[in-house]
């Protein structure tokens, strides 16, 4: 009925990751930034949502057995993708509000597997002003 509110859309996205359905959560989330592209929240779900289907690649990878060097490549390859897939929405959101503690601990975790120290340094050192 309002195709204009990005909160309804936000709320759909919601909806939908906790049904499980990671391609439905992430056109609604898509759908609020075209109409806000500064929204916060909707930012950060699709950087967090993105972070976590990373998460389920690795946590796959790391349970390979050694041998399977080829196969633990490929998912790594995998997990960097999709984590670099969060770093727009989690950057927008840190330029949003960059006192979140929830944003700066995503961004630590994505910077430090993607092995991006001097951004990782950055925000460690925001999270212990924090602190």
């Amino acid at each position: 009925a309002d195709p204009s509110n990005k909160t309804l859309y936000f709320t759909l996205g919601v909806t939908y990751e906790n049904a499980k359905k990671p391609e439905e959560a992430t056109a609604a989330y898509k759908k609020a930034l075209e109409i806000d592209p500064n929204y916060f929240d909707a930012n950060y779900n699709l950087g967090a949502l993105y972070y976590n289907e990373a998460a389920e690649i690795i946590k796959k990878g790391n349970q390979l057995p050694a041998s399977k060097v080829k196969e633990y490549d490929a998912e790594r390859a995998k997990f960097q993708k999709k984590a670099t897939e969060a770093l727009p929405y989690l950057e927008k959101a840190y330029e949003i509000n960059p006192k979140d503690r929830n944003v700066i601990i995503s961004l630590k975790e994505v910077y430090a597997r993607t092995n991006q120290k001097d951004k990782y340094a950055k925000v460690d050192a925001a999270l212990k002003a924090l602190e």
